[in-house]
């Protein structure tokens, strides 16, 4: 049976997995919860959904990748970013982890549980705050990480 899982989750990343921005008209996050209301609930393809901020306009881009990944996390250390995903019914997960990605152009923090994130149920909240502030921040929700 495991194996029948494994090929139906990559059957559904390969067909149905997305970036999905979360909030069109960028934010500015800080210390203070932001909270965001969704239009179109969201869910998990697979266990290792997240939600990634382009924050190239704070640490500016890299094409070594370590420095690029270090600037990231000197700006946003562990705990740094909280995140909740919210059912329509209270139940909370929380996106306690952060990392960092770097590409020619961009860098990204990105946050994300390392417990099994759940797909069977839909979030319709986001909660968001960073201990640095990142303005003008746009949310995407990444639905296809493993």
């Amino acid at each position: 049976m495991d194996t029948l899982e494994g090929i139906w989750t990559l059957l559904k990343m390969l067909l149905f997995s997305s970036q999905t921005v979360i909030n069109p008209t960028p934010i500015n996050i800080n210390q203070s919860i932001t909270t965001i209301k969704l239009d179109k609930p969201i869910s998990a393809i697979n266990s290792g959904a997240n939600i990634q901020v382009d924050v190239t306009h704070i640490v500016g881009k890299y094409e070594n990748v370590v420095a690029g990944l270090d600037k990231i996390s000197e700006v946003y250390p562990k705990g740094c970013i909280k995140g909740q995903l919210i059912t329509a019914d209270g139940t909370v997960v929380l996106l306690n982890e952060t990392g960092g990605a770097v590409g020619q152009d961009n860098s990204y923090v990105i946050f994300h549980t390392f417990k099994p994130l759940p797909t069977d149920i839909e979030f319709s909240t986001i909660k968001v705050s960073s201990c640095n502030p990142i303005p003008k921040a746009t949310l995407v929700w990444r639905n296809s990480g493993k």
